[in-house]
């Protein structure tokens, strides 16, 4: 009796391997008989991956600069987009140019960008810059605080091999209204900051930074999210 347990477990311990080792032998296998590296990337459906070169930031203060970046990271998966590693990124830049990315100046080639994706293999390369001007305007009441951000951002498909993103210079200040924008309205930009108001100029410069980034990627975001915008009930 004995001698029969241990040959069973033996047998199912050499089928659990087998099966667990099995996605790995076939992709040993197919890259042995293609002679090239296969890579494997687990996907969620719909989602894609995109490579976020560091976005060159300027004029602004500390708090707005964070703002814009961690905005970016939170539009993104909902644009079924998921960001790898930005040291990964700043690598296969190395890699391809030779140089450290710039961190100032004209936005890289769709060329380099498209060099960058394939090194990577991922789905999209993304380059940006945003840069602040604020400055005190009288209204009845006294002066006030009015912040304009600057964005210009490139995107490009590795996969297609097109740039459904080039959008250069777009200017957006913070008493713009929310419903400007098609996809990434009301739901995403922060509702802390109000029309123009007194104060420190970060609030003002934070919400600047926000719309001009959404604006910028908006007609892509629709594209994407396949989403139509609801009007409120009485407009």
């Amino acid at each position: 009796m004995r001698d029969l347990i241990s040959r069973v477990a033996a047998v199912s311990t050499v089928a659990l391997l087998a099966t667990v080792a099995s996605p790995y032998t076939e992709a040993s296998a197919a890259q042995n008989a293609s002679g090239e590296r296969q890579t494997t990337r687990p996907q969620a459906l719909g989602v894609q991956t995109i490579a976020v070169m560091p976005w060159s930031m300027t004029k602004g203060t500390d708090g707005a600069k964070r703002t814009a970046r961690e905005f970016l990271a939170q539009i993104l998966p909902k644009m079924n987009l998921e960001a790898i590693p930005e040291a990964r990124c700043l690598a296969a830049w190395r890699e391809v140019s030779r140089t450290e990315y710039p961190t100032e100046g004209a936005l890289p080639s769709a060329v380099q960008l498209l060099e960058v994706g394939k090194v990577l293999d991922v789905d999209f390369v993304m380059a940006g810059s945003a840069s602040w001007h604020s400055r005190a305007i009288w209204i009845s009441l006294g002066p006030k605080t009015k912040s304009t951000c600057t964005v210009s951002v490139r995107v490009v498909d590795v996969r297609k091999e097109v740039i459904p993103v080039d959008v250069k210079d777009l200017k957006m200040d913070s008493t713009a209204k929310e419903d400007t924008l098609k996809a990434l309205g009301t739901v995403f930009v922060s509702t802390l900051f109000t029309f123009v108001s007194g104060g420190p100029k970060t609030p003002h410069e934070q919400r600047a930074g926000q719309l001009a980034v959404a604006k910028a990627l908006d007609a892509w975001a629709v594209q994407r999210m396949g989403e139509v915008k609801i009007k409120p009930v009485g407009k």
